[in-house]
């Protein structure tokens, strides 16, 4: 994960998000083009969720405060896209991970996880049904309702951060490529190393974004865009951007390992069946 906010950052530095935040612009034309870029972006980049949300959520935020979009709205399209597509394409890091469970629990065979996986895909309706919500509010088809309301209107008013929010600081000498043709090759090149070099090493995120980052080092320090110390400048702010969603993950493991250490799991499901086989009984 650390990885990922590291990897970002670097684009980030080298000016290459920038670059490409700035072909979009000349691309979208309204309010609503803005918030169905977002979400169809979100849709491309669908082998790992956390990767999806801070490559999008970067190049987009510069395009969607131009339109006054809030940043409430573009969190929510942005996160409400990146989990979902991730559930819904079986090449994702998501699908890896719980396909492995699948056998790990005897529910496929061994080496079938995956092919179970895809079975299911037509019936996971928390995916479909997000993404189809998520598309209506692109399309202005879905009201806003209660805080998310609140959020526009204060973003329609000029103001599309909240009170207290803080945008972090990658430098602001940052400047997009000279060349807009280079600087999009700049954008996209590294993530299509990072796809590629995921799928190679079988799905395996670490060892695409580790890839990744080697191959965009190289290829920025040949074209002299960062030097070491803005490189390391762009580790350090990968970090601080990954901290808290890392420390929630962590946080959430604990948590596992508490309720398998005093059996809550298994406590639930045979509550649960007890009552299901109650219910069936009295009926």
């Amino acid at each position: 994960m650390w990885l990922d906010g590291r990897s970002d950052c670097i684009l980030e530095k080298g000016g290459s998000i920038l670059s490409f935040s700035d072909m979009l612009v000349n691309k979208v034309k309204s309010r609503n083009q803005s918030l169905l870029m977002t979400f169809f972006l979100g849709i491309l980049i669908f082998i790992d969720d956390y990767l999806n949300a801070i490559a999008i959520s970067s190049s987009m935020k510069k395009i969607t405060d131009g339109y006054q979009v809030s940043r409430e709205k573009l969190a929510y399209l942005v996160d409400s896209t990146a989990a979902p597509i991730c559930i819904l394409v079986p090449i994702s890091t998501w699908a890896i991970f719980f396909s492995s469970l699948l056998e790990a629990n005897e529910v496929a065979e061994p080496g079938q996880g995956i092919a179970a996986y895809i079975q299911a895909i037509p019936y996971m309706a928390y995916g479909w049904v997000t993404l189809g919500i998520v598309f209506l509010v692109a399309i202005g088809k879905m009201p806003d309702l209660g805080a998310m309301k609140k959020a526009e209107e204060r973003a329609r008013n000029g103001q599309v951060k909240p009170d207290g929010a803080v945008d972090i600081d990658f430098g602001s000498d940052i400047k997009a490529h000279s060349n807009p043709t280079m600087g999009l090759i700049n954008f996209l090149l590294p993530m299509v190393v990072l796809v590629g070099a995921s799928w190679y090493f079988g799905i395996d995120l670490l060892a695409g974004v580790f890839v990744a980052i080697i191959f965009t080092i190289c290829f920025y320090g040949f074209q002299k865009l960062v030097t070491m110390n803005e490189l390391f400048d762009a580790v350090y702010d990968g970090i601080k951007v990954m901290l808290l969603p890392l420390a929630t993950v962590i946080g959430g493991f604990m948590l596992k390992s508490v309720n398998d250490s005093l059996g809550l799991t298994q406590y639930v499901i045979e509550t649960v069946s007890l009552i299901y086989l109650l219910s069936t009984s009295l009926l």
